[in-house]
């Protein structure tokens, strides 16, 4: 693919920190790093919520541990990140006024001629949001129907989705949250690197492990939107079935379900790792609460399942109803999932036909399609290369 070379830096504001678990805004901030001709600037996260004293310092301990995290991430080598001390509160016009004068110094190259990649926006950002050659805001969160975020962040969002140049939504819901705001949100769902996720293989221990069961369920992910109920009566009722669980949990009953004696827990996994785990994974499993959040959520595990040649079982997210078929079974009650994957046990599901689902939304399509837009509004507004 050839990259687009309208703007000579990119600055990135990711909401979650680079050595986090690999996500979307990940892959989208790689790829357009190849088309910055000259400097790449990620910016830590700066938050959207005016916490307590307390929470402070203990988003300032897991900021420390995330700068230490043994899972480095890979980056970009014209990549450079700063992570500045700022005032950690939002929503006041004059603290906001602050907080951009704060990023705009430590950004060390002209706003003016830079690339903009948003994936949130406070009262500061939102301020600077204008500054750039070209804006872009990727939402995949549904923030809108998140209760933690105060009216005034959720209205500073909708503010953004209103100014930014171009804004990229990864659900149907959060589409429909922002479709009577403007008449240009671009739809752009998950992707994958399939040939990243069909080449895995599994070390000598889970190998060992995963040949101890007639099938492994894998769940890959955090723990963050899991219906741990829902999980749990898969566990209990498929006691020949092997549950591999890849991630760092935080909840408590999440982490009780390793009592049970087919449940393997890995813990974090670096991201070079991970395709060895979903070789060992024969159904994927997305046990999501449905929540007005979660139904927000489009899950970039769905379409790393399917590369890996995996049926999946999944709560019916309305972004994924469309993918219903033999391999891709959509079930809100567990007691139904399990009869589900004890059919599919029965029958089999053709690995190959799977795959070719995933390569029908790889990475590199969603990118084609970003550097496409990008194009456009530099043609639209008669820009020359700067």
């Amino acid at each position: 693919m050839k990259p687009i070379q309208h703007f000579k830096n990119l600055v990135a504001f990711p909401s979650v920190h680079w050595d986090f678990n690999w996500e979307r805004q990940h892959n989208m901030i790689t790829h357009l790093s190849e088309s910055a001709q000259n400097r790449v600037v990620v910016h830590a996260p700066y938050g959207l919520i005016n916490h307590s004293f307390g929470t402070i310092l203990a988003k300032l301990k897991a900021r420390k541990l995330a700068t230490n995290s043994p899972t480095t991430n890979p980056r970009h080598p014209k990549m450079k990140f700063v992570s500045p001390k700022f005032l950690p509160f939002h929503y006041h016009p004059y603290l906001d006024r602050i907080n951009a004068r704060i990023i705009e110094k430590v950004t060390p190259v002209p706003l003016s001629e830079s690339l903009g990649y948003f994936t949130y926006v406070n009262g500061a950002m939102l301020q600077l949001l204008p500054k750039f050659a070209c804006s872009v805001l990727d939402i995949a969160q549904r923030r809108q129907a998140i209760p933690e975020l105060s009216k005034a962040a959720k209205a500073t969002e909708r503010m953004a989705v209103k100014k930014a140049d171009i804004v990229i939504v990864d659900s149907i819901s959060t589409y429909n949250d922002y479709k009577d705001d403007r008449n240009n949100i671009h739809y752009l769902p998950q992707g994958v690197d399939v040939a990243r996720f069909n080449s895995g293989q599994p070390d000598a221990a889970t190998q060992q492990w995963k040949n101890m069961y007639s099938c492994v369920l894998g769940y890959v992910g955090s723990d963050l939107a899991v219906d741990v109920p829902y999980l749990r009566t898969l566990i209990q009722q498929l006691p020949d079935c092997g549950f591999l669980l890849v991630g760092h949990f935080d909840r408590p009953e999440m982490q009780q379900l390793k009592t049970f004696p087919n449940v393997r827990m890995t813990g974090r996994i670096r991201y070079d790792a991970l395709p060895n785990y979903y070789a060992c994974i024969d159904i994927g499993l997305i046990p999501y609460v449905l929540t007005e959040r979660i139904l927000g959520v489009f899950p970039t595990k769905f379409f790393e399942y399917l590369a890996a040649g995996a049926a999946v079982i999944s709560t019916p997210l309305p972004d994924l109803l469309s993918f219903k078929q033999a391999a891709v079974i959509l079930k809100k009650n567990p007691t139904e999932a399990v009869k589900a994957i004890l059919e599919l046990q029965k029958i089999g599901w053709e690995r190959v036909k799977v795959q070719q689902l995933a390569n029908q939304h790889t990475w590199q399509s969603r990118f084609q399609q970003i550097d496409e837009w990008i194009q456009a509004h530099y043609t639209s507004k008669s820009h020359t290369p700067i």
